[in-house]
C-alpha cells in the first residue's frame, strides 16, 4: 500500500492551478477574436447601407440631369428605405439588414450665413431637413448626411454643384 503512494506521488501532472490558468488564458484569446470578427461585420454592414446611400444619391443625380427635372430624395423611417420621386416615378433603395440595430439616415442642411442658435443648451449650426432635392442643372440641395446603424455613425457633407462628398480638411499641426 505505501509502495502505491510513492507512485502516484512521482507521477507528474499538471495542478489546479495552472489548469485554471490555461483556461483563462483561453477565453480571453476567444473573447479577443470574438469581438474582433463581430466589429468586421458590423463595420462590413455599415459599409454596404453607405453604398446603398451612395447609389442612391447617384441615381438622384443622374434622373434629374437626363430627365431635365428635379428630382427629391427622401428617407423613410417606417419602411428603412431610400425614396427617390420626380414627376411621376418612384424608386425604393431598401435599407433593411439581417443584423440587429435600428438604421437611421438624417438630411440636415447648414443654417444661412454660417449662423448660429443657441437652443436648450446646445449650439446648433444645421437643421434636420426631411428631404434633398436634385436638380435639371445638375445640382443638389446643399447638405449633410448622416447614417447610424446600431453603435456606428457616420457622417459627411455633400458638395451642391458636383453631389459628391466634401473631403474635410486636415489642419496642420
Amino acid at each position: 500500500m505505501n509502495m502505491f503512494k510513492a507512485e502516484c506521488r512521482n507521477k507528474a501532472g499538471f495542478s489546479l492551478i495552472e489548469t485554471l490558468l490555461v483556461l483563462a488564458l483561453m477565453g480571453m484569446f476567444v473573447g479577443a477574436i470574438l469581438i474582433n470578427v463581430v466589429s468586421m461585420f458590423r463595420g462590413s454592414a455599415m459599409d454596404e447601407l453607405e453604398g446603398q446611400l451612395w447609389i442612391a444619391i447617384d441615381k438622384g443625380k443622374q434622373t434629374a440631369v437626363f430627365q431635365q427635372r428635379r428630382v427629391t430624395l427622401s428617407y423613410d423611417k417606417e419602411e428603412i428605405a431610400l425614396i427617390l420621386s420626380g414627376g411621376s416615378s418612384m424608386e425604393r433603395f431598401d435599407l433593411a439588414h439581417e443584423e440587429e440595430g435600428e438604421i437611421r439616415i438624417i438630411f440636415n442642411e447648414q443654417l444661412p450665413d454660417n449662423s448660429r442658435y443657441l437652443i436648450g443648451g446646445n449650439v446648433v449650426t444645421e437643421r434636420e431637413i426631411e428631404k434633398v432635392v436634385f436638380y435639371p442643372d445638375g445640382t443638389c440641395t446643399p447638405f449633410l448626411v448622416t447614417l447610424e446603424f446600431g453603435d456606428y455613425r457616420s457622417s459627411f457633407q455633400i458638395d451642391p454643384w458636383t453631389g459628391n462628398q466634401i473631403v474635410p480638411e486636415v489642419k496642420e499641426q
